[in-house]
């Protein structure tokens, strides 16, 4: 589907709503939304779950800009004993240019059970450590992604404050007809705060925008529940 938005525009978007859109970039000289000539390029950015499938996930999804339950996890152990781990490819071999820069953007709301703690999707999120994400072959915890509230690992929460989101805004591009990917591992805490128990999740969202030329383009991953059993 077209659109041809600015950045402004599409950061407006993006932060408003948590309803996921997908968008192709139709590159032009005068970036006038009615013009559909392509005479700049196209910028297509589609992703695809490379694996291992997670419990409780869809099968693996390819080239698509709308993809769920890639990390999913609804009778989550409490202990820190599981692992939840996936491989999400950023795949720009639809697109004829090179994106100069990668956003990606974590967002969270409760999704507990009827037994849950109601309101506390933020405590839960500090309870979910982000034990690995690794961008394009470098993992950026300890280094880019830190422990920000100061409970000792790096969460889910941490991502989204701070120089944590700023550093994630900030990624290396991805190159006409490139592919570099996003594996993160994921494993609840809940031992480490009270409050949060069995019954208690969160769905994770994450947003991933492609920069090239004053233009952009965005896809999602969402409905990624952790909830604790």
């Amino acid at each position: 589907m077209s659109d041809l938005v600015r950045d402004a525009a599409l950061v407006a978007v993006v932060f408003s709503v948590l309803a996921p859109a997908t968008a192709v970039a139709l590159l032009t000289d005068t970036g006038a939304a009615g013009n559909n000539g392509v005479s700049g390029g196209v910028l297509d950015l589609k992703l695809s779950e490379v694996g291992p499938p997670t419990q409780d996930g869809t099968a693996d999804e390819r080239t698509a800009d709308d993809v769920v339950d890639t990390w999913e996890d609804r009778s989550h152990a409490t202990d820190g004993s599981e692992i939840v781990e996936n491989e999400l490819a950023l795949n720009n071999s639809a697109s004829s240019i090179a994106a100069d820069r990668v956003n990606v953007t974590v967002a969270f709301a409760e999704n507990d059970t009827d037994l849950g703690s109601g309101g506390n999707a933020n405590a839960t999120a500090r309870t979910v450590e982000v034990t690995r994400f690794v961008y394009d072959g470098t993992d950026l915890v300890g280094s880019s992604l830190t422990d920000m509230n100061g409970n000792g690992i790096v969460d889910v929460a941490d991502t989204t404050n701070g120089s944590n989101a700023e550093n994630l805004s900030s990624l290396s591009g991805v190159g006409a007809s490139g592919i570099v990917s996003v594996n993160a591992s994921l494993s609840g805490r809940a031992d480490l705060l009270s409050g949060v128990g069995s019954a208690d999740g969160i769905d994770v969202e994450v947003r991933i925008r492609v920069h090239a030329r004053g233009y952009a383009d965005r896809d999602v991953s969402r409905n990624n529940t952790i909830r604790y059993q």
